[in-house]
C-alpha cells in the first residue's frame, strides 16, 4: 500500500502594484523525489475577502483570467527540482486608434 504525499505551500498575502505594461512573476519552486502532475497538481488560487478561485491547474488558466490575455504559466522540471511560474501582465492604458 502506498500513500500519496500531500504538499501545501501557502505564501504570505502580498500587496504588488503593477505600473502600465509591466509584469509580475510568481514562483513556486519545489523538489520532489517522484513528482507527477496528475498526482500532484499545481493550482494557483486568489483569495479575495471570504471568495476563492483556482486561476490554474499546472499550465492551463481557467476562465476568467484566460479571456483576458493577462496570465501565463511556464512549468520547468529537472528532477527533482521544479518550478511553476504565473506570469500576470497589467493592462496597458495606451490605445491603438485606426484612422481611415
Amino acid at each position: 500500500m502506498s500513500i500519496a504525499a500531500l504538499l501545501t505551500l501557502l505564501t504570505q498575502g502580498q500587496k504588488n502594484i503593477l505600473n502600465s505594461g509591466n509584469q509580475l512573476d510568481l514562483d513556486c519552486e519545489f523538489f520532489m523525489d517522484h513528482f507527477t502532475m496528475f498526482d500532484n497538481p499545481i493550482v494557483w488560487k486568489k483569495s479575495q475577502l471570504e471568495e476563492v478561485t483556482h486561476v490554474n491547474t499546472m499550465r492551463n488558466i481557467h476562465a476568467p483570467f484566460l479571456l483576458t490575455n493577462r496570465f501565463e504559466v511556464r512549468f520547468t522540471h529537472s528532477p527533482p527540482r521544479y518550478r511553476l511560474q504565473l506570469v500576470i501582465k497589467s493592462k496597458s492604458l495606451t490605445k491603438t486608434v485606426s484612422v481611415m
